[in-house]
This record gives structure tokens, sequence and C-alpha cells, in this order.
């Protein structure tokens, strides 16, 4: 209870939020080893689990604008790119793929477009498409990008593909 009370001092009256966040993670910590009692309904664990709430949503917040500030910058950089990708856009799935598999290849060498695809003229049915859809999300998803490795540039570019192939996919529901 007394941690919780000085947590809540230091965030509402002194505004020191790292002294703040200390005394809330400890007094939340303590009473999670009191395990078989519960305090949810006690008044200062409710206050302590809102504050440290607000604290993780303000910290999402400001990582989230981080990021959106640096891909608006990569975006204006890859004008040409971006151009090409919504060119590519505009024709059906099947050359979409195409495109992107030989532009934009995937990152990791083991993920390659479906044999049947990679000829024109070649018409692939319904449901093969939507398969073939679907791996390419996954071949391109944002989250199987190594920023380290691959650099931001290339998260951004495989968001942006990802959006297109999930909306095609979508579509083909």
């Amino acid at each position: 209870v007394a941690l919780s009370r000085l947590g809540r001092l230091y965030d509402q009256v002194l505004k020191i939020k790292y002294k703040a966040k200390e005394y809330l993670m400890r007094s939340m910590q303590l009473a999670h080893s009191m395990h078989p009692r519960t305090f949810n309904s006690e008044g200062w664990f409710k206050d302590c689990a809102e504050i440290l709430e607000r604290y993780q949503k303000e910290t999402v917040a400001a990582e989230e604008e981080k990021w959106n500030k640096e891909r608006e910058e990569i975006v204006k950089g890859l004008e040409k790119e971006m151009k090409g990708i919504e060119k590519a856009d505009e024709k059906d799935s099947q050359e979409f793929l195409r495109y992107v598999y030989r532009v934009f290849p995937p990152k990791n060498k083991e993920h390659k477009l479906e044999g049947g695809l990679k000829k024109k003229g070649f018409h692939v049915e319904h449901d093969k498409l939507k398969k073939i859809l679907q791996k390419a999300v996954v071949h391109y998803h944002p989250d199987k990008v190594d920023t380290e490795k691959h650099g931001k540039v290339w998260k951004v570019l495989s968001e942006e593909i990802t959006k297109r192939l999930t909306r095609r996919y979508e579509r083909m529901k």
C-alpha cells in the first residue's frame, strides 16, 4: 500500500515518472507475490494498475509517433519504388506478384514465387492464387524483417507490399 501511494505521489504531485514507475512496479510485484490473495478490488491496486497502464500507453504512442516520422522520411526517399508498386498494383494479382518478386525479391532466399506463376500468360486458378498470395504475405511481412540486417528501407517497402498483398487476399475471400 505504501509503495503504491509513494508511486502515486511521484506521479501526480512531483511529476517524476521514472521514480513513480519504480514504486508502482514494486508495489504490483509485492501484490502478485501474495498470490492466493488478490487485491483487484482494492483502491490502491486499481490506482497502481491504471497509472502503469497509462505509462505503457504513453510509451507505445511515443514509439509509434517516432516510427511514423522515420517512415515518412523513408517513403519520401522511395518515391520511384512506390510509384512502381502503385503502377503494378493496378494490374491483376498475378502480374503484381510477378512484379514484386522480380523487382523486390524477398531477403530470405528460400522464399520464391510459386513455379507456375513465374511464366507470363499462365493462368492460375482462384484457390491456388489465394494460397500464393497468402504465402507472399508471409514472405514480405514486416514483422519478419530484421531491421538491423536489412535496414529500415526494406521494412517500409515490405510494409507497403504486404498492405497491397493483404488487400488482394481479402478481396479473394
